[in-house]
């Protein structure tokens, strides 16, 4: 039993030290069919539970040989949603991977009897819901962490929001050439991106407006006009990059919630998507036709992956940015495994120490040790944090001092 006072020192032994350098990374395949046009990708905050939407676009698929896909372990093995056919172009995932939402677009050339619209998932993709939002040409959507605060937006309309998993729908923000959504963990702050529109004068075109209200409300940042695509956010909100489909200045990022914005010197001419660790210190751009590309820095240094250049879609990080994904038009998934180096961080607090870590990408144990020698196994459960994807523990205080190490079984 811990009681009393401790005086307490903490730190993270697993793999070393925490700081990490960027460089190649090691990509795999998966078994994910590579003859489907592939839209989008989603993860769990540990990575392990992916949704992957197939878009429906190319005339020569037939219904049937698409829909949403989705795997329980990293991507080893795949198993057919139970989502109807349709065009799929993105798709999110609560913390867990059980809550899911996907929007279909309601395009001119896809056949009539097609399901357009947003539809939901309590079952890790089992079943599927289509919500009361009304048919739109959809582009974007995102999650909070507890699946229950959603937002998606029109390529040309405006962009909505629910705060019960798709129960009801709430229309906010100004009408615009939107591209690309994302939330933060809590679902409170949000930012979206549109597409320049050559023919309009429409002075919001081509800008990044952000939400500190859930949506209730939508300020234009001072990032410049251009033709943005995509965006991503850490789980706090106030860590921002958005990418832009072509021209210089691909990528740009913010680090105080959108207010101010640097371009970042990304070895691509054209960013079409981009993804977020919790913490917003990985990144990954992609470029639709290029490579992919890493930054551990938050945007300071970038490198390019080994991994072949393709028609990229889509890219998804897990919280602790070592399990990464990226989606191929017609290449299938392909992800990579870095190694963790978790850095645990303590407080105390009315007699209590809390210990918190992101959570990993792979499976790690607690293990506490009086003298650095022998170490014994934690038992009690850490409890997920939804506002920072921390996984927390909290252990009463002694009268000792105590260490504290993450390591794999």
């Amino acid at each position: 039993m811990h009681t009393g006072k401790q005086t307490l020192f903490v730190m993270s032994i697993l793999f070393g030290c925490a700081v990490r350098f960027a460089s190649a990374q090691t990509w795999f395949q998966t078994s994910l069919s590579s003859g489907c046009i592939w839209s989008s990708v989603a993860l769990s905050a540990d990575g392990t539970r992916v949704v992957a939407g197939i878009n429906h676009l190319d005339e020569d698929l037939q219904d049937g040989q698409g829909g949403i896909w989705i795997s329980t372990n990293s991507g080893t093995s795949w198993s057919l949603s139970g989502a109807p056919g349709a065009a799929w172009i993105s798709v999110g995932s609560s913390a867990d991977g059980n809550r899911l939402v996907a929007v279909s677009s309601d395009e001119d050339f896809v056949p009539e009897d097609y399901d357009y619209g947003i539809y939901t998932s309590t079952n890790g993709g089992l079943s599927w819901n289509l919500t009361s939002a009304p048919t739109n040409n959809w582009i974007s959507v995102a999650s909070s962490a507890d699946g229950m605060k959603l937002v998606a937006a029109a390529s040309f309309g405006s962009i909505y929001t629910s705060t019960n998993g798709g129960g009801t729908w709430t229309i906010g923000g100004v009408a615009n050439t939107w591209a690309g959504v994302t939330s933060s963990a809590d679902g409170t702050r949000l930012a979206a991106v549109s597409h320049l529109d050559f023919g309009s004068a429409n002075p919001n075109y081509g800008l990044i407006f952000t939400s500190t209200n859930s949506g209730a409300s939508w300020t234009p940042t001072a990032a410049p006009a251009k033709n943005w695509d995509c965006i991503a956010s850490s789980a706090d909100g106030t860590r921002l990059i958005a990418g832009v489909l072509s021209g210089s200045g691909s990528v740009a990022t913010s680090t105080n919630g959108g207010v101010t914005w640097a371009t970042n010197n990304v070895p691509i001419t054209g960013c079409y998507s981009v993804a977020s660790s919790a913490d917003g210190s990985i990144l990954t751009a992609l470029e639709n036709g290029g490579p992919v590309c890493l930054s551990t820095n938050a945007g300071g240094t970038w490198i390019t992956n080994n991994v072949p250049s393709d028609y990229w879609r889509s890219a998804a990080i897990a919280a602790d940015g070592n399990r990464l994904f990226a989606i191929a038009e017609s290449g299938g998934l392909w992800t990579s495994q870095m190694t963790p180096s978790p850095l645990i961080q303590a407080g105390a607090a009315n007699g209590n120490m809390t210990l918190c870590w992101l959570v990993p990408s792979t499976n790690l144990i607690l293990q506490e040790s009086p003298d650095l020698v022998n170490w014994s196994d934690i038992s009690i459960a850490p409890v997920l944090d939804l506002t920072n994807l921390n996984d927390q523990l909290v252990l009463g205080m002694t009268n000792s001092s105590a260490f504290f190490r993450l390591i794999a079984p």
